[in-house]
This record gives C-alpha cells, sequence and structure tokens, in this order.
C-alpha cells in the first residue's frame, strides 16, 4: 500500500493515524489467534520430521503460517508508517509556531 502525504491536512493525518492503529488492533488479534493454536499444530508437524528446522518450513507453508508471515509483516509496515505520520505532525507544529 503506499501512502502519501501530499495535500493532507492535520487532520486527516490524525484520522489515518486512527484508522492504521484500528487496523494494528485487527491485525494484532488474528496473529493471536493463529499463534494461539501454532504450538499444536506445529509438535505435529514436528512430530513428522526430523529437525525443527524442517517443521519450521513446513509450518510456513500452511495457510496459517502464510498468513502469520502477512500479518506480521503488514503490522511491521503499519507501525513504521504510523511513526512516519506522526514525525510529520511533528514538524507541521513546529512549523505552525514557527519554531522550525
Amino acid at each position: 500500500m503506499e501512502y502519501t502525504f501530499e495535500n493532507k491536512t492535520p487532520g486527516d493525518l490524525a484520522r489515518d493515524l486512527v484508522t492504521f492503529s484500528a487496523e494494528y488492533q485487527n491485525l494484532s488479534e488474528q496473529l493471536y489467534a493463529i499463534l494461539k493454536v501454532k504450538p499444536a499444530k506445529w509438535n505435529i508437524i514436528r512430530d513428522q520430521v526430523s529437525s525443527d528446522k524442517q517443521a519450521e518450513r513446513i509450518w510456513e507453508e500452511t495457510s496459517d503460517g502464510i498468513n502469520e508471515t502477512r500479518i506480521k509483516l503488514r503490522m511491521k509496515s503499519i507501525d513504521k508508517m504510523m511513526g512516519s505520520i506522526k514525525t510529520y505532525l511533528r514538524v507541521l507544529d513546529s512549523e505552525a509556531k514557527n519554531l522550525y
């Protein structure tokens, strides 16, 4: 997802922060559901292979494993975007106060 600061007011940016926060929270709940069942499923896989590394690779190929990776990457992206928006809002605030 590409995000742009262009033509956004501080209010728009604040609303975007709220939206990103809500999405992050939703993804966190999805990740929790996956991580809750992962140990049991992973142990079943581990019993069928000779190493933890093999078990992890097989887990990563399951739908839950793929979703776990997708969710973690999206959460990381959202976290970075939220940090950028907050920094940009601080700069706008400083400029408004003629401190920059």
